[in-house]
């Protein structure tokens, strides 16, 4: 499976959750446009039709919720059971920030204590273990690896610094 694959099912739990605040607000529309009078005065006879097309809308706006929250939770399922196979705890916490929660990266990385571009990398490496069974590309388990060690090039993986220049003044490729 690709990443733009992983990518889409990660995603789809974000997309029903916002359509489902849409129709919430559809709902809260609906019932303000329709809700009773309560000061006291007298405004005349209800128009029972009135009543009834509230009744007729209301009850499709609540069917297609139920059909869209079922969407919802099912997707949640798939991505839940997926992230509980994942071994290494901090991919699966970026993750769940990222694509249940909503946040950007920026936010993730304040929330996890990474820089920017720590949190991409381990994004990058999140979105490779994501659904693949827990097996890194040597063979080993992926939660075997401290993903704040050295990195390739032997430096320290702790956060890096904001600068979009490496560490010897180049620009970064």
């Amino acid at each position: 499976m690709t990443n733009g694959e992983k990518k889409k099912i990660l995603m789809s739990y974000r997309r029903l959750a916002q359509q489902d605040k849409a129709i919430i607000e559809q709902i809260d529309e609906l019932t303000l446009l329709h809700s009773p009078n309560l000061d006291g005065m007298p405004h005349g006879a209800a128009d029972p039709r009135g009543l009834d097309a509230f009744w007729v809308k209301a009850g499709a706006l609540f069917e297609k919720w139920q059909a869209l929250l079922d969407k919802k939770y099912a997707a949640l399922s798939v991505i839940t059971d997926a992230l509980e196979q994942m071994p290494n705890e901090t991919e699966k916490t970026l993750l769940m920030l990222r694509y249940i929660k909503g946040m950007t990266f920026e936010q993730v990385a304040v929330e996890m204590g990474y820089s920017w571009r720590h949190t991409l990398r381990l994004h990058g490496q999140a979105l490779a273990h994501f659904m693949e069974g827990g097996e890194d590309d040597e063979g080993g388990k992926t939660g075997d690896t401290d993903l704040r060690g050295a990195d390739s090039d032997g430096r320290d993986g702790g956060p890096l610094p904001e600068d979009p220049r490496d560490v010897d003044g180049r620009p970064s490729a």
